[in-house]
């Protein structure tokens, strides 16, 4: 497992080269960022760049950030059986790179990571157990990571059990200003690796999900539009899931025997995607701000290098799969809502409500859902309440 996190860092090297080889041609406005939960961006004249005041831009840590997030996450639905209550806590540094390049052009590249873990205080979500993946554990900025997930073998955890559950590995690096285009409109830029480190994506063969992405953004007054587009490739041991064998033996009505093991289930593995997504903010009074937003998840599978079974003449999985309507054609699609009030209580402290609906497009007898809202036991929508710590805003407060 060693060499595929070797190999996502050779390729996070290899972008990163020609940032500090770049020259300095930029004479346009930067924007400095700073990153959260999401990445929001500021922009400043070229006299602000050059003032005194521009080495406590990058922080009381030279440019190195850590977020600390808590959140708990509560379905809408309160049947028996079917409410889900979960907590989480994810790490979130950041490191205002383009600070250290000597380069205006550059000086809003950052790099951030995220991983988080997970766990139930209430419910039977499969998230802990199975292969499916329900809305009420998405990840918001990363929906490809609900893609690799779902993805995954099922876990060997009973129903009774209380598991916690380690997110995988995202690192991006984010340039909000790459250029200034007509119209005001500000042109965006960035590349996300996400690498295994949870028990499900070691188990599914996992190397990385490495994406690129670009947005258009426009400042009016106080509201922020921004529209964009990411694609995704990911990348697996194989085109289909494995089954990660049990091993030794099994009691069977007294009788010890070994269990039959088959090497993969037959599920295609995801090998490409793309997600197109519009969000708006607004900032309000007494550091108050509201955000919505909607990314349109198209993911493609593999498509079967053959299309009979072995022992089943009959059998021909390439028609039979295309009456499934998960299947036909290889691609999923599904749609992720979030709709969210956020409060900078501090400077070192946040605070947000969110509505989070992540469902596919479409319902099983092909009518779309809606998009926003939908109340079922399938928890696709779902309630949290995050807070927010900056730590090195804290140490700055402290001393």
């Amino acid at each position: 497992m060693r060499a595929r996190v070797g190999w996502a860092v050779v390729v996070i090297g290899a972008l990163a080269i020609p940032a500090w080889a770049a020259p300095d041609t930029s004479t346009s406005t930067s924007t400095s960022t700073s990153t959260s939960t999401s990445t929001s961006t500021s922009t400043s004249t070229e006299a602000d760049l050059d003032s005194d005041s521009d080495a406590d831009d990058i922080g009381p840590w030279h440019g190195l950030h850590l977020d600390v997030t808590a959140t708990e996450l509560s379905g809408i639905v309160g049947e028996p059986e079917a409410y889900a209550n979960q907590l989480s806590l994810e790490l979130g540094p950041s490191f205002d790179l383009g600070h250290h390049l000597g380069s205006r052009f550059w000086k809003p590249l950052s790099l951030s990571a995220s991983i988080g873990l997970s766990g139930e205080l209430a419910g039977s979500d499969p998230a802990f157990r199975g292969p499916q993946f329900p809305s009420s554990a998405l990840r918001s900025d990363a929906p490809e990571a609900v893609v690799i997930t779902e993805t995954a073998g099922a876990r060997s955890t009973s129903g009774a059990e209380r598991d916690l559950r380690l997110s995988d590995l995202t690192l991006t690096f984010s340039h909000p200003s790459v250029a200034h285009l007509p119209g005001r409109i500000t042109l965006g830029a960035g590349a996300r690796f996400i690498l295994p480190t949870s028990r499900a994506s070691f188990n599914d063969g996992l190397y990385t999900a490495a994406s690129l992405s670009a947005s258009l953004s426009r400042v009016f007054g106080r509201v922020t539009v921004r529209l964009r587009e990411r694609a995704t490739r990911y990348l697996y041991d194989a085109d289909t899931s494995p089954i990660q064998p049990l091993g030794g033996t099994v009691v069977v009505s007294g009788l010890e025997v070994s269990p039959e093991s088959f090497a993969h289930d037959g599920a295609m593995t995801p090998s490409f995607g793309f997600l197109t997504g519009l969000d708006l903010e607004v900032a309000l009074p007494h550091d108050l701000s509201a955000s919505a937003g909607y990314d349109l998840v198209n993911t493609f599978s593999h498509v079967p290098d053959a299309c009979g079974v072995a022992g089943v003449p009959t059998a021909d999985v390439c028609a039979d799969g295309s009456l499934i309507h998960e299947v036909r054609r290889g691609r999923h699609d599904a749609g992720s809502f979030s709709l969210g009030l956020s409060w900078q209580a501090r400077p070192s402290l946040s605070l947000s409500l969110d509505l989070e609906t992540y469902q596919p497009v479409r319902h099983p007898n092909g009518d779309l859902a809606n998009p926003f809202l939908r109340v079922s036991r399938d928890n696709y929508s779902a309630l949290s309440l995050s807070a927010t710590v900056s730590i090195d805003e804290l140490t700055r407060g402290s001393r």
